[in-house]
């Protein structure tokens, strides 16, 4: 599993170098122009690096988080597709995704009143906002966010009942082997399913099948907590991997391309990589043997028996 992502000086290459594990034997390494700030906050590691190829990136306990090249095809993954599924989400809930993006995403939802997040460290979110007010779009200053400096996971034990229509959890992925393991479990789903509405709709990033046994775990958990669930994988080029997100709620309508379209103009949404025929296949995803049979192999992670690293 991906343990950890480094700047290095690489004998015979000039310069600086961000060098990442994909596993123990595989590495993924671009070349970094400048490092524009590093912090150590109460929680993590913060650093910004200017690539060569990737733009600004931030980088969370040495892993690659984002980058400005290819952000929106995670973040657009991520948020789209459970916002346009259900019919019309005005209270968004997310949970992480302290570098705003996610919330970008969501707030351009004309249809959203309140957009909370809630992430426990709030040095990221200072740090995103001196160094990618660019691609922000004026997030954090939308009169529809709130802001909550908190643990996820104590937060969803507090809030009402019944109170979202759409919980996105943008969440540090759990290859690491960390404490954020206990974000992917049938109880913390559970917490999730109890603050949302009815009809309420949740989406999390699953990391990606090229980890069989911990993306079939996660979607296996979210399939103990909600009755219908569905995934899709898209390519995150500075992840060098596809991606997996995963989409659950009582019920997942069948949205149409013409549906998308329609909520989209309705909306005045504009994306980058996704169409209305994009969104509409994504369930297809669901049908491919193998990543079937990874679901069905693996086992639900619960907090005293969580994801395997």
């Amino acid at each position: 599993m991906p343990e950890e992502a480094s700047l290095y000086a690489i004998p015979g290459l000039s310069g600086v170098w961000v060098v990442e594990d994909i596993t123990r034997n595989s590495f993924f390494i671009y070349k970094v122009k400048k490092v524009l700030e590093y912090v150590r906050s109460r929680y993590q590691e913060i650093c910004v690096t200017d690539t060569h190829d990737f733009g600004l990136a931030l980088m969370l306990d040495g892993r690659v988080q984002f980058t400005e090249r290819d952000e929106a095809v995670y973040h657009e993954s991520l948020v789209h597709p459970v916002m346009l599924a259900h019919e019309s989400p005005e209270r968004v809930l997310i949970v992480g995704g302290g570098d705003g993006l996610a919330l970008r995403e969501v707030l351009k939802h004309s249809c959203v009143k309140r957009a909370e997040l809630v992430d426990l460290d709030e040095a990221v979110i200072e740090v995103c906002r001196r160094h990618f007010r660019k691609i922000l779009k004026g997030a954090f200053e939308d009169s529809r966010v709130r802001v909550h400096i908190s643990d996820g996971r104590l937060f969803l034990e507090k809030a009402p009942q019944n109170h979202y229509d759409v919980v996105v959890l943008d969440l540090t992925d759990p290859l690491g082997g960390g404490p954020e393991k206990l974000l992917y479990t049938v109880e913390f789903y559970k917490l999730v399913r109890r603050v949302l509405k009815e009809g309420g709709l949740m989406a999390t990033q699953a990391t990606s099948p090229f980890y069989p046994k911990v993306f079939g775990s996660i979607v296996k958990t979210v399939k103990e907590v909600f009755p219908s669930v569905s995934y899709h994988l898209a390519f995150v080029p500075s992840y060098s991997l596809p991606w997996a997100f995963v989409v659950a709620g009582e019920e997942l309508p069948e949205l149409t391309a013409e549906e998308a379209a329609k909520r989209l103009k309705e909306r005045g949404v504009s994306l980058r990589y996704f169409s209305p025929e994009i969104i509409a296949s994504l369930r297809a995803w669901a049908t491919s043997p193998e990543l079937a049979r990874m679901v069905e192999e693996a086992k639900a992670a619960t907090d005293a028996s969580p994801l395997p690293h």
